[in-house]
């Protein structure tokens, strides 16, 4: 089970956390429901409240947390859609890999990630809306649940 938040948390920080240049940003909505193979009992959507910057809601590896070691690879984009691989490392040196598909627009966005760690299959879906307001993408952590 701790690798599970590791790999959830891993993946939510990297991709919605802070950014490494500071920027104004706009809140969004995001609602992420992550599925494990296997897993008797579903786990509960969440929703949050995040700081994205200008244009970034499509991109994996715009936003992250200072201290977070997340490595984006062959990254495509195609009209409004982006594929991404990437990998996470914690602080013990547990990774973990992902593959993934954004598509978004101006006011909304839609994600699918398929994410391994240590024999630990994940599938996370989330979906954001532009809910407005203006944030500093600075903040020490830009995710809020709600």
């Amino acid at each position: 089970m701790k690798r599970y938040w590791f790999a959830c948390g891993g993946w939510l920080l990297a991709m919605f956390s802070l950014n490494a240049v500071a920027e104004p940003g706009e809140y969004w909505e995001m609602t992420t429901k992550v599925e494990m193979p296997g897993m008797p009992m579903a786990m509960p959507a969440q929703t949050y409240k995040i700081c994205v910057g200008p244009g970034k809601q499509g991109d994996p590896g715009a936003v992250q947390q200072k201290d977070s070691d997340c490595q984006y690879s062959d990254m495509q984009r195609s009209g409004n859609t982006v594929k991404f691989k990437g990998t996470c490392t914690d602080k013990s040196g547990s990774k973990m890999t992902m593959t993934g598909e954004i598509t978004s627009d101006s006011n909304s966005f839609k994600s699918v990630t398929q994410m391994q760690t240590q024999g630990l299959s994940m599938n996370m879906t989330s979906n954001g809306k532009r809910v407005g307001g203006n944030c500093d993408t600075k903040e020490m952590s830009n995710i809020r649940r709600k």
